[in-house]
């Protein structure tokens, strides 16, 4: 049966919506025609499983957070990583060349971008971490690569401009591997969003 040009669209049950949020979060939402209030509800139910199952190369931990660090006085937050050989992105990236991802460097950067933008706005539950902010652009340059043999990343962030009406932060970094820097990210920016 095919829809006709003008028809109404057919009536959605909130009962199914009610259901299906309890399967997962934002599910119900998403069904009922509002998909960005879904993408708010699931993002951190997503990137929960994403971090426990051990999806992106996340930091081992914060090493040194200055609120007013860097050279605008903006902020400087350090992270730190291990390098385990067994993780399976090194089994997943190219045959027979194991190495980290770039992508999943960068996404380590924008996870330092998250604390800072947590420890400035607060995070309630349901707000969404905009990155890279939409509209907003950024540079990286890649001058080498995690692998296996490799013993930790260090990954440094500098607050270059804050936004706070936008709620955007613009940062600076480098990615090193065992003291070599191997990234260099220029104008990254994150928009926090609180409950959409």
């Amino acid at each position: 049966m095919h829809e006709h040009e003008g028809a109404r669209p057919r009536a959605r049950s909130p009962f199914a919506a009610a259901f299906l949020s309890l399967i997962f979060p934002g599910l119900g939402q998403l069904y009922a025609g509002a998909p960005m209030r879904a993408l708010a509800f699931a993002a951190a139910p997503i990137l929960f499983i994403a971090l426990v199952a051990g999806v992106a190369l996340r930091l081992d931990r914060i090493e040194l957070f200055v609120t007013d660090g860097g050279p605008a006085g903006l902020g400087f937050i350090r992270g730190s990583k291990r390098v385990d050989p067994g993780e399976w992105f090194f089994k997943a990236h190219f045959y027979q060349d194991p190495v980290c991802p770039g992508s999943l460097g960068l996404e380590s950067f924008l996870q330092l971008l998250k604390v800072v933008a947590a420890q400035r706005w607060g995070c309630q539950v349901g707000c969404v971490f905009e990155t890279m902010a939409l509209g907003e652009r950024h540079t990286w340059n890649y001058r080498g690569q995690i692998i296996p043999d490799n013993d930790q990343v260090i990954v440094e962030a500098v607050i270059t401009a804050v936004d706070d009406e936008r709620k955007l932060l613009r940062a600076n970094g480098f990615l090193a591997v065992d003291g070599k820097v191997i990234y260099q990210m220029k104008d990254f920016s994150l928009r926090y969003r609180p409950q959409v």
